[in-house]
């Protein structure tokens, strides 16, 4: 096993616009990927170690934004309420 699942999910994440670029539509509306696309996209491949690593810093980095995301959702929900509640 020489890719980290985890850091192969981030890049491809990361890269989805590259993927999405590659969407065909068929005239009656079926999008399609050819599994060509993926046979020619070369995935970086760094030691496992650091694949962890970067993995690791990614989702510690998600788990802070969307915590943050959180509460300023939450402030924003309580503003919005006592705007229309004591106004």
């Amino acid at each position: 096993e020489d890719f980290s699942p985890r850091f192969v999910l981030h890049w491809l994440i990361h890269n989805a616009d590259l993927f999405l670029s590659k969407v065909t539509t068929a005239t009656h509306g079926t999008c399609r990927l050819s599994t060509d696309v993926f046979k020619q996209v070369l995935i970086p491949k760094p030691p496992k170690f650091h694949q962890e690593k970067i993995a690791n810093l990614i989702d510690q980095t998600l788990e802070i934004v969307n915590s943050n995301h959180k509460k300023h959702i939450q402030d924003l929900n309580k503003s919005i309420a006592n705007a229309f509640l004591f106004d």
